[in-house]
C-alpha cells in the first residue's frame, strides 16, 4: 500500500442532519455529516463541525481540522479524529 498525504481542503456534494445518534452518542445530535470531495480527488463520509446550520450548502468549502470526536462517559478515553469545518475568507 502506497502512502499519500490528501489536501485538507475539499467541498460539500451533500450532507444530512442525523436527529437519531447511536447509542451511546445521544448527547450529539443532531449533527451534521457529509460527503465532502476532497481537492486531491477522494470522496469521504465526515461529520461537519463549527458550523452556522443557516449558512451551511452543497458547494461550501471545508476544511479538515482535529477534533474531539466522543467520549462515552467520564471515565472513558476520549477519541480524536478529523472533522471538517467550513472554510472563513
Amino acid at each position: 500500500m502506497k502512502k499519500r498525504i490528501l489536501s485538507p481542503l475539499g467541498r460539500i456534494l451533500v450532507f444530512s442532519f442525523i436527529h437519531a445518534a447511536p447509542e451511546g452518542l445521544e448527547q450529539l445530535g443532531p449533527y451534521p455529516i457529509a460527503l465532502v470531495k476532497l481537492d486531491d480527488g477522494p470522496t469521504i463520509l465526515t461529520q461537519i463541525t463549527d458550523y452556522d446550520p443557516s449558512t451551511l450548502s452543497e458547494g461550501q468549502r471545508v476544511q479538515g481540522v482535529f477534533r474531539k470526536l466522543f467520549a462515552v462517559d467520564t471515565k472513558s478515553v476520549i477519541q480524536y479524529g478529523i472533522k471538517f469545518r467550513p472554510v472563513v475568507f
